[in-house]
């Protein structure tokens, strides 16, 4: 049930603003990225005076980009001592410095709420504010996967950040459990990652028409980063046990290209299978841009190792696509039923490549999949929902 909390608006808008933070430089290349780029467009329209944190060195104040969204720069940093006398002196004046900057820009933009997107141990200087009650305002820290991995509860900067924290979240209940058994904090609240169901309609149908990214002929695509846990290897392999009794249909990677380096172990794995003139790559799509890549295709295909949530799931569900995803972490939240896609053992690249082709032998079971799970979509994980979520706890 969703929660209206549009009556605080005002009275919280008195007290102060939120920063919408996040550990690295906003480029909405990535999940994470996207749910905050939402988050930030759905509290500006209900009234909140909200920005986007970036943690950069090389980027300082206040900016606006070309699509109106609001920039606060911010260094916020930890303290590692590992070094020698003389380093160990420098890294403290250091921390001192950039902290002391950092509740300048926190009073000067009257911040009450920080929500940290993927947490690190950069949150310590903040933390260290809010433990000297030299700032007090509300933070909330929110895990969206892989983030998880790198608490320690042995490390005085985690116990610190963990320990004045006012709201612990994560997308998933999987994630959930996960972080559960890592820190000793019961109230952890799941907030659903949702999607502007409509905008993304509109945009797939704009992307139909004029697209810069089209590819050609029937394809199967897979929408995820350029990293190993995403399992590109694994989709890879099971399209060569097929892709003869397929002689029309391609495979397209999508994705942000991240160093550089697993992008180059697909490609070369291509090649060692002789498909590489089977399997197009491409790096780097503008968000608005994979709508319309998603909605051409026949299938679309997320074979993780590990996946927190799976957000491009409710991109292919809101634009008709059936989907087939290897059964793990929060995708079975999304698909809790065999009558909204296919899954299938992780790792298993023969149980992939047998439900894909099931995909194609019966494409009206497909589609009917497909309009249920749109149906879920926009029922469980609209972003209305998700940002109720948020402000409950702002």
């Amino acid at each position: 049930m969703e929660v209206n909390t549009d009556y605080g608006v005002s009275d919280m808008n008195k007290n102060g603003s939120v920063l919408l933070y996040v550990p690295w430089e906003f480029d909405r290349l990535g999940g994470v990225d996207v749910v905050v780029d939402n988050l930030f467009s759905s509290l500006c329209s209900k009234g909140y005076d909200v920005a986007i944190a970036e943690q950069s060195w090389t980027k300082h104040g206040e900016r606006f980009d070309q699509d109106s969204r609001r920039f606060i720069n911010i260094n916020l940093m930890s303290l590692d001592f590992s070094h020698g006398l003389i380093k160990r002196l420098k890294v403290l004046l250091s921390f001192f410095w950039h902290t002391l900057k950092s509740y300048r820009l926190l009073t000067k933009h009257n911040v009450s709420v920080v929500n940290v997107h993927y947490p690190t141990k950069h949150v310590f200087s903040l933390a260290v504010l809010k433990k000297l009650r030299i700032w007090r305002g509300r933070l909330v820290l929110s895990f969206h996967g892989s983030d998880v991995d790198f608490v320690d509860r042995s490390d005085y900067a985690w116990t610190t950040i963990l320990g004045v924290a006012d709201r612990i979240t994560t997308c998933s209940k999987s994630l959930q459990t996960k972080l559960s058994s890592v820190i000793p904090i019961d109230d952890i609240q799941v907030a659903y990652n949702g999607m502007d169901c409509e905008k993304i309609q509109a945009l797939a149908v704009v992307e139909e028409k004029d697209s810069s990214f089209v590819v050609d002929g029937r394809y199967i695509i897979c929408v995820a980063n350029f990293v190993e846990r995403k399992g590109q290897d694994i989709l890879i392999k099971a399209f060569k046990a097929i892709e003869q009794e397929l002689p029309d249909t391609n495979l397209v990677l999508v994705g942000g290209r991240d160093n550089g380096v697993w992008a180059g172990k697909l490609h070369d794995l291509c090649c060692e299978l002789d498909i590489e003139d089977r399997v197009k790559f491409i790096f780097d799509v503008p968000h608005e841009s994979i709508f319309g890549l998603i909605q051409r295709s026949s299938m679309m295909v997320l074979p993780s190792r590990y996946e927190p949530f799976g957000l491009v799931i409710l991109e292919a569900g809101i634009v008709g696509t059936p989907v087939v995803a290897s059964r793990v972490g929060g995708v079975e939240e999304i698909i809790d039923s065999d009558d909204l896609g296919r899954l299938y053992p992780v790792g298993d690249v023969r149980s992939l490549a047998n439900e894909m082709l099931a995909n194609f032998e019966d494409e009206n079971e497909s589609g009917r999949k497909s309009a249920l799970l749109g149906k879920r979509v926009r029922e469980n994980f609209s972003l209305s929902a998700m940002v109720s979520r948020y402000i409950a706890q702002y």
